[in-house]
């Protein structure tokens, strides 16, 4: 089964999600570390 570039583009998508919400917790983290 080759990979599509449609298929290829939604893993990026997926991947580039992920990242996203891993630096949002991490912001979440460090704002609640500063009200502390």
């Amino acid at each position: 089964h080759e990979t599509t570039e449609d298929e290829a583009i939604v893993e990026k998508t997926e991947t580039e999600k992920q990242i996203d919400v891993s630096e949002e917790l991490l912001q979440k983290m460090m704002e609640e570390g500063n009200e502390i």
